[in-house]
């Protein structure tokens, strides 16, 4: 059947002011200006050569999607458990939206999952929104590092931008929150 999303369910593709950061594409020359963003980029690049094998983000095909997204759970579950807000990934009612949203055909919406990879280990994985030429970041896992010179998420969020861009994608809106690192990217609120 069709997928029918409430407009509560994801408030943003129908309410622009969601307190969120975001970067227009048009404006990205395929270099960041942040310095800290560089800085973070070039560290875990630096990290994972020193083990051996490329660092790698590739596109999780439809019928992989909700088994990559599930493979995140673990981590993201892990690093919310403690926090006020828990991880959705412990709610069964997102977590039945996300499946349909995964397996439908919708034009308008859909979902775009990426992983990241070395030496064919998932280290972290990114599940994006997707309408027309706006994307919007919803939820990014990743595996525990020791180092503090691993930055997988600013990472994954830096290729994906790039490849965003080169689509043609017109903005990449880090939705509801403001972080640090969504500020860094940002270009405008």
């Amino acid at each position: 059947g069709r997928l029918h999303l409430k407009k509560t369910m994801i408030p943003y593709f129908i309410d622009e002011t969601h307190g969120g950061c975001a970067m227009k594409l048009e404006e990205f020359t395929g270099e960041y200006e942040n310095k800290t963003i560089r800085r973070q980029v070039s560290q875990t690049r630096r990290y994972f050569d020193t083990l051996g094998g490329a660092l790698t983000l590739t596109e999780a095909s439809k019928n992989d999607r909700n088994k990559i997204f599930q493979r995140c759970f673990e981590w993201h579950i892990s690093k919310w458990k403690e926090t006020i807000t828990p991880s959705g990934l412990t709610n069964h009612h997102f977590l039945n939206m996300h499946e349909k949203m995964n397996h439908h055909d919708n034009k308008q919406i859909f979902t775009r999952v990426f992983v990241a990879q070395h030496k064919n280990e998932d280290i972290g994985v990114i599940y994006l929104l997707q309408r027309d030429n706006w994307v919007g970041f919803y939820l990014l896992s990743h595996k525990s590092f020791e180092s503090n010179h691993v930055h997988i998420g600013t990472w994954m969020h830096a290729q994906i931008i790039r490849q965003l861009k080169l689509e043609g994608v017109c903005e990449y809106d880090f939705m509801a929150g403001v972080s640090d690192y969504k500020k860094r990217f940002a270009t405008h609120n």
